[in-house]
């Protein structure tokens, strides 16, 4: 964090010659007074460590305003000359750090870079020094509350761009029905069952004399879109045997024109309860067992009656939306149909 956030007043790096240290330091002690920090190297640099580091990097960069002070002494300095270097003063601009250049006399103007001759640039001197030192204070204070609010705006319309970003995102999410975890999901469940299960009928004819077995097959995609339509909280396995054999049962006479008394529908569906409790599309619960209400109290009659609970299988919501993402993408079997083997 730059430190003059840290203070809330300007920080100003004050580049001159070591020649000329009386009257940076005069003016140094006139900022501190207006409430503005100096950065000087000789109180900033710590001992031992690097020049140039400490200038280019842990200096400048931290400051709002770098002041540079030309005279005939910093003319000839080779520290001046890098910390006015054309690049350093372009990338300051960018940066929002103000560039101050003040100069002794109308001679070291002259003596300036064309650049910076064209920059407004001051005399200042022992001689008028009190009468421009307000008007430097003010330039100070005015970059540094420029830069303040450049910076705010700055800042907020980074906040405004990304609660844009993060609203879009949330109206796409809100647009599209399934997440595409979710869509992937029910892409591999749905191709999981892309399969047939296989029933054997048995039947017994009117008399009796005579028995026959005939298999028929279902497709397991027909089977998950009707289930949740008869119950829609258990997966009632008897209730699905039963449909299947009247279904049998037609299909049989249609197709053979023979009549049966007995009916038998055997359904080899055990693999598909097993994928129906792997996908989460069905968990068990356990139904305790009811109060007795014998009021016998011998050994064999409470055996006789007692009860000790049933698991039965619940379907989960993620059973419901899967066949809501199946009447979306128009996958939803309306009918059941079973062929001979």
């Amino acid at each position: 964090m730059e430190m003059s956030k840290i203070l809330n007043r300007p920080r100003v790096f004050l580049s001159h010659s070591k020649l000329d240290v009386n009257f940076i330091e005069k003016l140094a002690d006139d900022l501190r007074r207006c409430q503005i920090e100096p950065w000087l190297d000789s109180d900033e640099i710590r001992h031992g460590k690097p020049w140039l580091e400490s200038i280019f990097e842990n200096g400048i960069p931290t400051c709002d305003c770098v002041m540079l002070y030309f005279t005939d002494n910093s003319l000839s300095s080779s520290m001046v000359r890098k910390e006015m270097d054309a690049a350093l003063i372009h990338k300051l601009n960018d940066g929002g750090v103000a560039f101050l250049p003040y100069v002794s006399s109308e001679k070291v103007r002259s003596q300036l870079r064309i650049d910076i001759q064209s920059l407004q640039a001051p005399v200042w001197g022992a001689e008028n020094y009190r009468d421009l030192l307000p008007r430097v204070v003010a330039e100070i204070w005015r970059s540094f509350m420029e830069r303040t609010v450049k910076s705010a705006v700055q800042n907020e319309q980074i906040k405004r761009l990304q609660a844009e970003l993060e609203l879009q995102k949330i109206q796409q999410v809100q647009t599209k029905v399934f997440s595409d975890g979710e869509c992937a999901d029910f892409a591999y469940i749905w191709n999981s069952f892309d399969k047939d299960t296989v029933l054997d009928v048995r039947t017994k004819s009117n008399s009796g004399e005579s028995e026959s077995l005939v298999s028929f097959k279902i497709s397991c995609h027909q089977v998950i879109s009707q289930l949740t339509d008869v119950n829609v909280s258990e997966y009632n396995f008897s209730w699905l045997v039963d449909y299947l054999t009247n279904l049998a049962r037609a299909k049989y006479i249609v197709d053979f024109g023979f009549e049966s008394k007995d009916f038998f529908v055997e359904p080899y569906m055990d693999d598909f309860k097993d994928s129906l409790l792997m996908f989460g599309l069905v968990e068990s619960h356990f139904i305790p067992p009811a109060p007795t209400q014998a009021n016998n109290s011998s050994a064999r009659s409470q055996w006789l009656l007692r009860d000790n609970g049933r698991t039965i299988l619940l379907y989960t919501p993620k059973m419901h939306r899967l066949r809501y993402w199946l009447a979306h993408n128009n996958l939803l079997e309306k009918t059941l149909d079973i062929t001979k083997v």
